[in-house]
């Protein structure tokens, strides 16, 4: 039996693209920006020094994410039609 890891996201609050650097974008592209994971249940997040931060970016060219979890590297595939967003395979190390 294969076992799928799935990611339901059942409330988005809000996206604040950039917010690390100070000057939140709310006009933004969706694709080609950083994503950061700034909270998570209502808590902060806090990144350890000896790891990146969480983070995802939307490649539009390729119809793929590649990011990081903290620890491990992300990299998969999505669909974006209107404002639907469909993430696809994704694979981390």
């Amino acid at each position: 039996m294969l076992m799928r890891l799935t990611v339901l996201v059942r409330r988005l609050v809000r996206i604040t693209p950039r917010e690390s650097c100070g000057n939140p974008m709310s006009t933004a592209d969706f694709t080609e920006t950083y994503w950061k994971l700034t909270t998570l249940r209502g808590e902060s997040v806090a990144v350890p020094a000896n790891q990146r931060e969480p983070h995802l970016i939307f490649h539009a060219a390729e119809g793929r994410i590649t990011g990081s979890g903290g620890c491990n590297r992300i990299s998969g595939t999505y669909t974006l039609d209107g404002s639907s967003l469909e993430i696809g395979r994704v694979v981390s190390t």
